[in-house]
């Protein structure tokens, strides 16, 4: 008996042994199949387990003779039976040893359930009736049929590796009391008492009920069993048996309701992590860590550490799934995303895999590219130069070529400003022929010009006085014709403006000139001084000064016959007039 305790013990508990994660097929098959469950929710609690078993037995050492179970051929080496009597019944048949049994467990509770989930332990009691199948007949007629009813304290030793059934060790120990013969003749029964011991393994099956927290068990178990009946009382002055002890093996059938038993958090983490998904094996883990009752916490933050470790590369494998589709964009926002500390590899096939994208997407755009815009493909080659810095340089040859065309479109649509941007841009690149920009802002200086020259023709000097101030911010030394249309145009205009602020002087002097005593000169010109100023108009109503880096700036009204007159002056000379 001890000794095929120790064998069930043996097997049970050999797959408790832990191993690093999966690293080949079969230890991914071992662990998602037997090590799915390391997180579960115990089997906590089983109301009732009720069984039906079918034995055969004989004496002390019918273990021994497994081989004879559920066969047709007995031999039969040991009488249960302690008996002197030579007319005792002869059960050598088989038939005579055969028992029929129904057992009630109830109550079976799972007190470290809060401690550890490796191996639910239960302990429950228990009730047994069995009873021959056969009888047999002594030769005065009284008939051999034993019957033996027990009340037991079981254990249960659980262990679950699937959700939908678990293996078990099952132990009891009771007392059981015996009826083996009524004698007719005398009327009396011959009964005895003694003890019993029952070892068994186990295979049930859950049936989740979805309404209910509890759910259906039911599943099979090879039970082998002992009995010891000593004290044996037979009716008048018969002593047909001094003693019974019996060794029998059966198949016991079993259904009844439990609690628990059921996947957690934890175990969907876990199954995550043996697939690969290091993603939601990382966030599953880190919310089973935060739930009410955690299992086996000593493992988790070393398998969330792990999960984590691993995104990096789940990552990189998803994008290189997305390469191999030709979806580049799915693969770069992938790549994109991956955070890597110390890994020159993993460094290395990044950078080179975007490099590649990068160089294919130049490639295929080639053959498509006519259909789409300037701007848009502008766009397009920005946005590959972003992916890979291998790949700037034949990107940058693309875009100064483009940032040209770009700007010659601008330029023939009279948008000068952004025409030279582009042109800029060009030169941006450091892929671009400085003598082509420099015959296009050529260009686009000499049309700058031209519009002044036609502002100029429409007396609208402001605008052409803007044209030219662009036009000579851009020259820097371009060619000197260029710069020589400009000091003509510049010149033109100073006259003009000169020309305008003494008119607008005239107009203001006319008004006031004979307040203007005679020994004051009755003229203002611009570079006049701010007291020549004030000698001839007065104090002025208004005075604003200003200081700007390394000059003075200085504003003065003057009310002359309800019109405003201002004054402006640059370290005290008088550089323009207007009036409101």
């Amino acid at each position: 008996m001890k000794k095929i305790f120790l064998i069930f013990l043996f097997f049970s508990f050999s797959f408790l042994e832990e191993s690093n994660w999966a690293t080949t097929r079969f230890e991914a098959f071992w662990k998602r199949n037997f090590k799915q469950m390391s997180f579960r929710e115990p089997i906590y609690f089983l109301p009732y387990d009720i069984r039906l078993g079918y034995y055969e037995y004989g004496g002390s050492g019918y273990f021994n003779e497994l081989d004879n179970f559920l066969s047709n051929n007995d031999n039969l080496e040991s009488n249960p039976y302690n008996t002197t009597d030579f007319n005792f019944p002869d059960i050598s048949n088989k038939k005579f040893r055969k028992m029929m049994a129904l057992e009630i467990d109830f109550l079976r509770y799972n007190f470290f359930k809060d401690i550890q989930n490796m191996i639910d332990i239960q302990l429950g009691l228990g009730y047994r009736l069995y009873k021959n199948i056969n009888e047999v007949q002594f030769d005065n007629g009284d008939s051999l049929k034993p019957e033996f009813n027990e009340f037991n304290i079981n254990g249960t030793f659980i262990m679950q590796f699937n959700p939908r059934y678990y293996n078990y060790l099952y132990y009891s120990k009771g007392y059981a009391r015996a009826s083996f013969y009524n004698n007719n003749l005398a009327g009396g029964e011959a009964s005895g008492a003694g003890t019993s011991n029952h070892i068994g393994l186990g295979l049930n099956f859950i049936k989740q009920n979805h309404q209910e927290k509890s759910n259906f068990h039911y599943g099979i178990e090879l039970r082998f069993s002992s009995l010891d009946i000593s004290k044996i009382n037979e009716p008048g002055t018969l002593s047909r048996i001094n003693g019974f002890k019996a060794e029998s093996i059966g198949l016991v059938f079993s259904f009844g309701v439990g609690y628990g038993g059921k996947k957690t958090l934890g175990d969907i983490a876990y199954l995550h992590m043996i697939d690969n998904n290091y993603i939601e094996a990382y966030e599953t883990f880190k919310l089973y860590k935060n739930s009410t009752r955690v299992y086996n916490k000593s493992k988790i933050d070393d398998m969330i550490e792990f999960s984590k470790s691993q995104i990096p590369y789940q990552i990189y494998n998803n994008a290189m799934y997305f390469y191999s589709k030709n979806e580049f964009n799915k693969a770069l926002e992938l790549l994109n995303k991956i955070s890597y500390k110390n890994d020159i590899d993993l460094d290395y096939k990044i950078k080179s895999i975007k490099y590649i994208i990068a160089d294919k997407m130049i490639s295929d755009f080639n053959d498509i590219q006519e259909s789409y815009s300037v701007d848009f493909k502008i766009q397009y080659y920005k946005d590959i130069s972003d992916i890979s810095p291998k790949i700037r340089d034949e990107v940058n040859k693309r875009l100064s070529l483009l940032y040209l065309e770009k700007g010659d479109y601008l330029l023939n649509n009279n948008n000068y400003e952004e025409a030279y941007e582009f042109y800029m841009y060009s030169k941006t690149t450091g892929q671009y022929n400085p003598e082509r920009i420099k015959i296009k802002l050529s260009n686009l200086i000499t049309s700058i010009l031209n519009d002044a020259y036609n502002f100029l023709e429409n007396k609208e000097d402001l605008l052409a006085y803007e044209k030219l101030f662009f036009a000579k911010n851009i020259a820097n030394n371009n060619n000197e014709y260029v710069n020589s249309l400009i000091d003509i145009l510049d010149s033109k205009i100073n006259s003009l403006k000169l020309d305008k602020t003494k008119k607008k002087m005239r107009l203001m002097l006319q008004d006031k000139r004979e307040y203007i005593p005679e020994e004051i000169k009755k003229e203002i010109l611009i570079g006049d001084s701010t007291i020549e100023v004030i000698q001839i108009l007065g104090k002025p109503v208004d005075e604003i000064s200003r200081k700007k880096i390394n000059a003075n700036y200085k504003i003065m009204k003057y009310l002359i016959f309800n019109k405003i007159y201002i004054f402006f002056f640059k370290d005290e000379i008088l550089i323009d007039i207007d009036f409101e």
